[in-house]
């Protein structure tokens, strides 16, 4: 179980559980000690993603904020934001700050729809008619033909990665999906 400490990384968690360049993640990975204006400072960033290795692309050291609050106390930020950043140069990784605008999109509501069908067994039958009948490029309901039993199938489906879809566009029943 990965501690959040608000609505806004629990839904970046989301994004880092479904996406499958990441390998794992973290959440507050490190304690960061620096200076601050003489004094002795500690900052903790939010989460850490590991990529898969084959991609060869550094990890990914997070602060997630809304972005209102990334400009009221920006002053406040911006020395811990810069001791991560040198934190995270120092040990081969990146540093971002992740806002509502990269979390809160369509993507993240798909997500949260498939999420429910994610931990769920997926009947072989009824999946097995779903990947039949996409021998070819179609929309839900020509997959399902309105049989719900089939559509939990291809929800289940889309969860698991074994179909695909646009998940950038709003998932519906017209949406077209095809296999993995």
């Amino acid at each position: 179980m990965h501690l959040f400490e608000s609505a806004l990384e629990r839904d970046w968690l989301t994004h880092l559980e479904f996406d499958n360049e990441v390998l794992s993640y973290t959440t507050q990975p490190v304690k960061i000690f620096y200076d601050h204006d003489g004094k002795a400072a500690t900052y903790t960033p939010d989460v850490i993603a590991y990529y898969q290795e084959e991609l060869k692309r550094k990890p990914l050291l997070c602060e997630v904020k809304y972005q209102a609050e990334l400009l009221e106390k920006q002053s406040y930020y911006e020395p811990k934001f810069a001791a991560a950043t040198q934190y995270a140069q120092n040990n081969g990784w990146s540093f971002a700050t992740i806002n509502e605008q990269q979390v809160r999109t369509v993507y993240l509501e798909n997500l949260k729809l498939l999420s429910r069908y994610q931990q769920t067994n997926i009947n072989k039958e009824f999946a097995e008619t779903v990947l039949q009948k996409l021998a070819h490029v179609l929309p839900i309901t020509q997959v399902t033909g309105g049989d719900p039993k089939l559509l939990y199938a291809v929800w289940q489906l889309l969860a698991a990665q074994r179909i695909k879809c646009d998940m950038q566009t709003k998932i519906t029943m017209n949406t077209i999906i095809w296999k993995s």
